[in-house]
């Protein structure tokens, strides 16, 4: 039986507004003890229309495990 993904909410919703990712005050996300960006832009495409609404003004988000 597969677990339930971990999901992470914001008690203020002011650290999800920022241009480093997730910003959760002393919560911190850290790969190899360090706080690190992946990104490999053009891997991995998507239609914004299906996968937001082609709105990039996002009120919420959701993290997911991906297997």
């Amino acid at each position: 039986m597969k677990e339930d993904p971990l999901r992470v909410t914001s008690g203020n919703p002011q650290f999800a507004f920022t241009d480093a990712g997730p910003n959760f005050g002393s919560l911190l996300f850290l790969h190899n003890n360090k706080a690190t960006v992946f990104s490999n832009p053009g891997t991995y495409q998507f239609d914004p229309q299906k996968m937001h609404g082609n709105d990039l003004q996002l009120t919420e988000f959701e993290v997911y495990r991906v297997e």
